[in-house]
């Protein structure tokens, strides 16, 4: 991830994936950071505001 000052910018390394070689290393560019729950009860952090939107990303909330 690459933050500017207004924009974050990722890249994800599916090289190591089963099907990742075919897909190369698709990037995003987003304008924030939101949470959701999930159906458990855990909460993830996720960008918003991407110009891909049906690229999720999201990390757990320790």
């Amino acid at each position: 991830m690459i933050y500017d000052g207004t924009a974050i910018q990722t890249t994800y390394d599916n090289s190591r994936d089963a099907y990742g070689s075919k897909q190369g290393r698709p990037n995003n560019i987003c304008k924030g950071i939101g949470t959701i729950k999930s159906e458990q009860g855990r909460v993830f952090y996720v960008l918003t505001g991407c110009e891909k939107e049906g690229d999720a990303f999201s990390i757990p909330k320790l």
